[in-house]
């Protein structure tokens, strides 16, 4: 690998973690802003726990632990969130 290579892929991967720190940040306002209450498991590798979901703010993916049911995007995670809190109304 010459010198070039080597400084663009250390530049994309200073990239890539610094753009899942902005989406981890992003994703915990987004939940804090919409009341959602959530509990740190292991802020260092950044997994969480919202309701039944394991969810990773980084990467927006989540795994609910009783349904098995994953996907991707603290959006999308919020209005499942929603419709579960409106069917359990």
């Amino acid at each position: 690998m010459s010198k070039e290579e080597g400084d663009i892929w250390r530049e994309l991967k200073k990239r890539s973690t610094e753009k899942k720190q902005s989406n981890k940040e992003w994703s915990l306002a987004f939940l804090n802003r919409n009341g959602i209450v959530y509990q740190t498991l292991d802020a260092y590798i950044g997994h969480y726990r919202v309701d039944d979901f394991d969810f990773w703010p980084a990467t927006g993916k989540y795994y609910n632990r009783k349904t098995k049911k994953r996907g991707r995007g603290v959006k999308q995670l919020l209005k499942i969130l929603t419709n579960i809190k409106q069917t359990n109304k």
